[in-house]
């Protein structure tokens, strides 16, 4: 794999974001398919080189990623959860962070 840095205790920061429904983001983030949003992880792996199908993408982040997340419920919380994927984002510059199709 590339050298991408900053990292974030030792792991390197591929994608940031957030959502309402955690376990259903997780899922998307582990199908194989099509390209699209739901699996920008993964395209993100084949387009960079890093792996040669989106399969082998699929396999490698099943046994090699490790899923960090941070729960911020609530309306009172939704500038803050705004601010935090900025602010990562700003931080780790995650390659992998897609906003739209090719």
């Amino acid at each position: 794999m590339p050298d991408l840095h900053p990292t974030f205790d030792d792991l390197i920061v591929v994608y940031v974001g957030k959502t309402t429904g955690l376990a259903k983001r997780f899922s998307d983030h582990l199908r194989g398919g099509g390209r699209s949003t739901a699996n920008q992880v993964l395209c993100g792996l084949v387009d960079s080189e890093c792996l040669p199908s989106i399969d082998e993408a699929l396999r490698t982040t099943k046994r090699d990623a490790t899923i960090i997340y941070c729960e911020l419920p609530g309306d009172e919380n939704t500038a803050n959860r705004d601010l935090l994927e900025h602010r990562m984002c700003a931080d780790f510059a995650p390659p992998f962070n897609i906003k739209s199709e090719r």
